[in-house]
């Protein structure tokens, strides 16, 4: 019975309006009303914001089969596998099936750091890849030297 008591005081003291703002009765002056806060800082030499634009639609959202397109430097020779599957040497293109799951890919390029990626297969994308060589390694968030 205790706990359908609490409950009750809670349902009612949730329903209850907030107080009122007492109103003079006798016809006399209202209390002064609070300050409004200061206006916000005008900044006259501004940089126009870059026209952002969205996703281009995809040619056919109803297509069978998706296109995930790999880009990076060919000069660095950077070879794309997925799991012990070679997939070629980036910029390549991957057809997969319409949602048949993400892509765990790992890219490698001689002199620069591995990199994993995940690509997902629910519509076309394009991944433009960013290697980094060794020495800029240190640099990078959460880079540990192995020992």
């Amino acid at each position: 019975m205790r706990g359908w008591t609490i409950a009750l005081i809670f349902a009612v003291s949730c329903a209850r309006e907030p107080p009122r703002a007492a109103t003079p009765v006798d016809g006399g002056v209202a209390a002064a009303a609070a300050p409004s806060p200061p206006p916000a800082p005008v900044v006259e030499n501004a940089e126009p914001e870059e026209d952002l634009r969205g996703e281009e639609p995809e040619r056919d959202p109803h297509a069978a089969t998706v296109t995930i397109k790999l880009v990076a430097d060919p000069k660095r020779q950077a070879h794309v596998s997925w799991g012990s599957k070679d997939l070629g040497v980036a910029p390549l293109d991957i057809t997969r099936p319409r949602g048949s799951g993400p892509l765990d890919l790992v890219v490698t390029a001689p002199g620069t750091l591995p990199l994993h990626i995940r690509a997902f297969t629910d519509r076309d994308e394009k991944i433009a890849l960013r290697l980094y060589s060794v020495g800029e390694a240190p640099a990078l968030l959460g880079y540990e030297r192995q020992k």
